[in-house]
């Protein structure tokens, strides 16, 4: 499989952020990035910073069940 020059770019930007951050490792949020820019299905998430940002509004984007 081959992917374009803005594909790739992604995901270096996405590993990159990490080394910035000292990490060898993957957030998972940062795993579902590269995961769908080479166009997987990941499942819905939010990245949530504070738990307090958690609200109904938010919820609702992941449906019923």
């Amino acid at each position: 499989m081959q992917f374009n020059s803005s594909t790739i770019q992604n995901i270096n930007n996405v590993l990159n952020l990490a080394c910035q951050d000292g990490r060898n490792t993957l957030y998972e949020y940062e795993v579902y990035r590269i995961l769908k820019e080479v166009g997987l299905e990941v499942p819905r998430f939010e990245v949530v910073a504070n738990p307090g940002e958690v609200d109904s509004k938010m919820l609702e984007t992941f449906g019923e069940e």
